[in-house]
C-alpha cells in the first residue's frame, strides 16, 4: 500500500468515526416528560396525596410568627376540578386546582397568617385533597436569596 492510499485510507477511517459518534447523539436526546411523571429540581418538598402531586412546596418568611408564602406547584391529573387544603399548626389555606392542570404559588399568592418556625428550618404541614391526608415537613426560607425576595409576603 503507497504511502497516498494509506493517507486516503486514514481520511476515511477518520470521517467514518466522526459521522458514526456525532449521529450517536441524536439517540441520547431525552424524550418529553409525561405529565404524570414530572418531579420536582427546587429544594422543597414533594407529596403525592391520592392522585393530586404536590411539588416543590415550601414557605417564604421574614422570621418566625411572620405571615408566609407558599411556592412550589400542585399537579391535577385528573379529570375534574380539585380542593387542596394545606394546613400548618394554626392557620389553613384551600385552593382550587382545575381538571388537567398545574397550579403555581409563584403566580397564585397563597399566605398564611403566620409561620411557626424560623426560616432554615422546617416547619409540618398537613395536606389534605380528594378525602385523602398527607403529613410532611416542608422548609422554610426567608429573602436572603435574590430568587426568594419576590415571595416574601409584605417584602423583604
Amino acid at each position: 500500500m503507497t504511502s497516498r492510499n494509506r493517507s486516503r485510507l486514514g481520511a476515511v477511517v477518520v470521517g467514518v468515526a466522526l459521522a458514526v459518534g456525532l449521529g450517536g447523539c441524536s439517540f441520547v436526546t431525552a424524550p418529553p416528560v409525561p405529565f404524570d411523571d414530572r418531579e420536582a429540581v427546587a429544594v422543597g418538598t414533594n407529596m403525592d396525596v391520592g392522585e393530586i402531586k404536590i411539588r416543590s412546596l415550601l414557605l417564604v418568611t421574614t422570621g418566625e410568627g411572620q405571615p408566609g408564602r407558599f411556592l412550589g406547584s400542585i399537579f391535577n391529573p385528573t379529570d375534574a376540578a380539585v380542593e387542596v387544603t394545606i394546613a400548618d399548626d394554626d392557620d389553613s389555606v384551600t385552593v382550587t386546582v382545575p381538571a388537567r392542570d398545574v397550579l403555581g404559588f409563584d403566580e397564585e399568592e397563597t399566605v398564611i397568617d403566620s409561620v411557626a418556625e424560623i426560616p432554615g428550618s422546617y416547619t409540618p404541614v398537613t395536606v389534605t385533597a380528594e378525602g385523602v391526608e398527607v403529613e410532611d415537613r416542608i422548609p422554610v426560607v426567608d429573602g436572603s436569596l435574590d430568587w426568594y425576595q419576590p415571595y416574601v409576603p409584605g417584602g423583604s
